[in-house]
């Protein structure tokens, strides 16, 4: 008889304690048959729509940064992102537990405006100073995969949610697919500010999009009575859950190299392979074109077929072995290839997620993906500030990119 797949959690032996020892009867199993009214693919125009605007200005930002802040651009931008990264992990739990006490539209409108605004201030100013000062204050915003996720857990059952999420995920990816290249195209033809200033009436657009169309997913029948501001509280699940726990040490461990390979790559590949505009713009779009094959396609059959946790080991694996690439490309066609890679390490975020939804209970979910989050948003402040450090210690070696 062929295995099941491994998709069944561990059972909850040990009830979960609060502080002052009572039984968290509310964080444990979520029912499978428990939807909300609002569909999963209403989030999706909101994902787009806020990584379009970022999408178009990436393939400008690398050229200018390097012009601008010189030798020091690794440390620059790796301080910002830890500023970034290190108030996303104290605001994005607060923000998915007030979520589930006020609904997830709120919060929405709150991070599509927040994250959006490094790329979309430089319409209105020359200074990178100010896109760095921008960057690292959009972390108290940086909320939005905590509530998409949760309006998915709202409005999608247990078994089909790691699809969906996939399905987000590919989204994000075809923001990447079409961005990147098109902001590429539209500076050669008119001007780096028009970029700037499209990625700002992009980000506008998400807002009204928000604000006038996107139904609510959590109905005020299944929304907790309070939430705590209090940024310790979420986290308390993870010291209380071992299984939730351990997602937490691997998000850990995965994303601080995923944003340490994500915020020097584009950097490095310009000023150690001399990448044009154009060619930072077809490298991110060759990564979002994966994404969207991964998320929209490959997570559909092989999560299904192998199970969450298989599907989160198997992209872990890929990941390692494409940073084994980049650090050892001596031409950029390598560093193309190695994008293939990244087919299979988009099945870890989608898998894990599945994992952290399937525990909690409907009224927790925005707490617990909260928690998940930031842990992720630590990782985005101390991977690329620790590898900057390599990256400019490594730069005149034979082997630059080996960090």
């Amino acid at each position: 008889m062929a295995q099941a797949p491994e998709t069944d959690l561990p059972e909850a032996t040990a009830p979960l304690v609060e502080a002052d020892g009572a039984v968290d009867a509310a964080f444990v199993r979520a029912p499978d048959d428990d939807a909300a009214e609002a569909s999963p693919l209403w989030i999706l125009p909101v994902l787009f729509l806020e990584f379009l605007a970022i999408a178009v200005t990436k393939s400008l930002l690398p050229e200018r940064l390097n012009e601008f802040f010189g030798d020091g651009v690794y440390a620059v931008v790796g301080v910002a992102e830890t500023a970034k990264g290190l108030l996303a992990c104290l605001t994005c739990p607060i923000v998915g537990r007030l979520s589930d006490a006020t609904g997830r539209r709120p919060w929405l409108l709150l991070t599509v405006a927040g994250t959006t605004a490094p790329c979309w201030v430089l319409a209105f100013t020359d200074d990178l100073t100010v896109y760095a000062v921008a960057l690292g204050v959009s972390g108290l915003f940086a909320s939005t995969f905590t509530l998409a996720f949760a309006y998915v857990a709202d409005s999608t059952p247990a078994p089909n949610r790691a699809s969906a999420y996939g399905l987000a995920l590919a989204t994000l990816g075809l923001s990447f697919t079409v961005g990147p290249p098109l902001g590429a195209y539209v500076a050669a033809r008119v001007g780096d500010r028009r970029v700037f200033l499209t990625a700002f009436a992009i980000a506008a657009l998400d807002l009204g999009f928000v604000m006038y169309a996107l139904p609510e997913s959590l109905p005020e029948r299944r929304r907790v009575a309070a939430a705590t501001n209090d940024p310790r509280a979420p986290f308390r699940l993870l010291r209380t859950d071992p299984f939730l726990r351990r997602i937490a040490w691997v998000v850990l461990l995965y994303y601080s190299g995923v944003w340490a390979l994500v915020t020097t790559l584009v950097l490095y590949v310009v000023r150690v392979f001399d990448f044009t505009k154009e060619d930072v713009g077809w490298l991110l779009s060759a990564y979002g074109l994966c994404t969207v094959v991964a998320e929209a396609g490959l997570v559909r059959v092989a999560v299904p077929a192998l199970g969450e946790l298989a599907c989160a080991r198997l992209g872990l694996l890929a990941f390692a072995a494409q940073c084994v690439v980049v650090a050892t490309a001596t031409a950029p066609s390598t560093i193309f290839y190695s994008v293939l890679l990244s087919l299979a390490s988009n099945l870890v975020y989608p898998a894990l997620s599945a994992l952290v939804t399937r525990r909690a209970a409907p009224d927790r979910r925005g707490e617990a993906l909260g928690a998940v989050n930031g842990v992720k948003a630590l990782t985005e402040g101390l991977g690329p500030l620790a590898f900057a450090a390599l990256m400019v210690d490594f730069e005149a070696t034979a082997v630059p990119g080996a960090p």
